[in-house]
């Protein structure tokens, strides 16, 4: 699976694993991703009901295009700084607008945005070193077209039976009841999030999510949330249910992080046990 800064790459197995039991304990089918990204957690949960969606609607884009077989793979003398920065310049046009990639191809100006997107921001980074320092034996345009079959491979797997809805802030999610809703927003400390439509870095209000997330909860749904603090909002109501250390950075400089998953269900419903 693509692996980019913020992704669940590493530890969406262990987060699934404590979703699935619960769903399974209380009969629970339907399972909500309002920050799906690179499905990190969606691909190890059971539920046969999965809806996902994100606010970067470049991404969703290019999941619905990769899951639906849609998407045409360019080719790498196509993946180019030229390219990218065409689709960059391509923003103000209207969703769905096709701009040509150099030959015969032609790939929507979100979808292939974000492939572009997502790998400047993997841990290598090696298509944002690529479009700064050109081709050397690391930093390739085929690295790109490889992960992109790998995208492919999931969205038409373990991606297969996901409903991706057109890309949508969590604010805008009304859900009535009975929904395992996963949530991986920013962390506290980060400076904010990609808007793509708009192509600028917006405000994490993380005070107002957990808000939302409470009110979600109070109208009968179950809701998970994985962050490195305990909600800003109402924490008495919060049970965390997992937790782990683990390392991060490169090979020169190395951090620890705490991720934790904490667990806010109907008011009428058992809490959780506490880790």
């Amino acid at each position: 699976m693509v692996g980019y800064q913020g992704g669940k790459r590493r530890i969406g197995h262990h987060l699934a694993a404590v979703i699935n039991e619960y769903a399974s304990q209380h009969n629970l089918t339907k399972y909500m991703a309002p920050f799906f990204g690179c499905g990190g957690v969606t691909m190890h949960v059971t539920l046969p009901c999965r809806v996902a969606s994100d606010l970067n609607d470049d991404l969703i884009q290019l999941w619905t295009q990769l899951q639906q077989g849609t998407f045409t793979m360019p080719t790498a003398a196509e993946v180019t700084k030229a390219h990218y920065e065409e689709l960059k310049a391509g923003t103000k046009l209207k969703a769905g607008a096709k701009l040509k990639a150099g030959t015969k191809h032609e790939h929507t100006s979100q979808s292939m945005r974000a492939a572009y997107g997502l790998f400047c921001t993997s841990p290598l980074r090696y298509m944002s070193s690529f479009l700064k320092n050109g081709h050397n034996k690391k930093n390739t345009p085929q690295r790109l077209l490889d992960g992109l079959d790998e995208m492919k491979h999931e969205a038409q797997s373990v991606f297969l039976s996901v409903e991706f809805l057109p890309g949508r802030d969590y604010t805008q999610w009304k859900p009535r009841g009975g929904w395992i809703i996963f949530c991986d927003p920013p962390y506290l400390n980060a400076c904010g999030y990609w808007h793509a439509s708009t192509q600028k870095r917006m405000s994490f209000h993380a005070e107002k999510f957990c808000k939302t997330a409470g009110e979600w909860a109070q109208k009968g749904n179950h809701v998970f949330v994985s962050y490195n603090h305990a909600p800003l909002y109402q924490p008495e109501h919060w049970t965390r249910v997992w937790s782990s250390d683990f390392n991060l950075g490169t090979r020169t400089k190395r951090f620890e992080r705490t991720e934790y998953l904490w667990f806010r269900g109907p008011t009428e419903s058992q809490p959780m046990d506490a880790e």
